[in-house]
Formats: C-alpha cells, sequence, structure tokens
C-alpha cells in the first residue's frame, strides 16, 4: 500500500505483517510483487495491472473509474467494489463503509483462480496486440 504525499507510512498505526506500506513505489514494481491491485480503478493503474496479468478490487470515484470498473468485472478479471453512479463524495462515503465488501472481494479473488487465469489472459492479449506504430504502417501502406 502506498500513502502518497500527504501522509506517512507511521501515521496509519499497525499493518499485519503480510502488508507493506511506503509513501511512494513504482507502480511495474508494485505490480509484479503483487497477488492483486486495490485501487480506485483509474485508467493507468487498470491497463497496468491487467497488462502485467493481475486481478483488480476497484473502488470507483469519478470519472472513468466507473466504466472501468464495470468492464474489469465483465471480463472476470476483478470486482468492482461499489457501481460508482453516485457522485464522487457518496461513492467515497460508500467506499469508506465497505470493508468488509473490500474483504470478500479481496478473499474471493485469492481463492478464485479464474480471476487470475482472466487477468493473464487480457495481459497475453495486450502482449500480441499490434502497436500504433504497426497500425499506422498498415494504414499508410493501404492510403
Amino acid at each position: 500500500m502506498t500513502t502518497g504525499p500527504s501522509l506517512t507510512p507511521d501515521q496509519l498505526g499497525e499493518f499485519a505483517s503480510n502488508v507493506h506500506v511506503e509513501r511512494w513505489v513504482s507502480h511495474d514494481d508494485a505490480v509484479a510483487a503483487s497477488s492483486l491491485v486495490v485501487c480506485h480503478g483509474g485508467s493507468g493503474t487498470v491497463f497496468g495491472s491487467l497488462a502485467a496479468g493481475v486481478p483488480l478490487v476497484i473502488a470507483p470515484f469519478f470519472a472513468d473509474q466507473t466504466t472501468n470498473a464495470s468492464l474489469v468485472e465483465a471480463t472476470g478479471a476483478g470486482i468492482a467494489l461499489i457501481s460508482g453512479t453516485d457522485s464522487a463524495q457518496e461513492n467515497m462515503q460508500a467506499v469508506m463503509g465497505s470493508k468488509e465488501s473490500l474483504r470478500s472481494a479481496v478473499t474471493t479473488i485469492l481463492a478464485t483462480p479464474t480471476f487470475r487465469e482472466s487477468s493473464r489472459l487480457i495481459a497475453r492479449e495486450l502482449r500480441d496486440a499490434d502497436t500504433p506504430s504497426t497500425v499506422f504502417d498498415r494504414l499508410i501502406a493501404l492510403w
């Protein structure tokens, strides 16, 4: 878990021995060492996690996060903690009040191999996809 610039890890108190807390960690390094990612569903974190074949628990607050959460859930690569269809403030309150739902989602993903399998399938598809340069070259060749 990362705290960001406004909190230090020691301000959050004690954690279980299997929880590691830092202010900042490289996303690629964190995802590579993870069994699952819990996030708000921003495109960068969702894309990076799926590209690494790591399933997600998403707690969307606003913007593209709600769409990302529902799409990830639809693929079987994760669970949306809430629908995220209310205002950002209401969504945040719903997430903060859903600790048991979070625990259940994390437990479900870790205990159900199909979430990781779906995430790894998406990772393979992303690796095998054409690059923008390849698509551009094909378009130029057709012109």
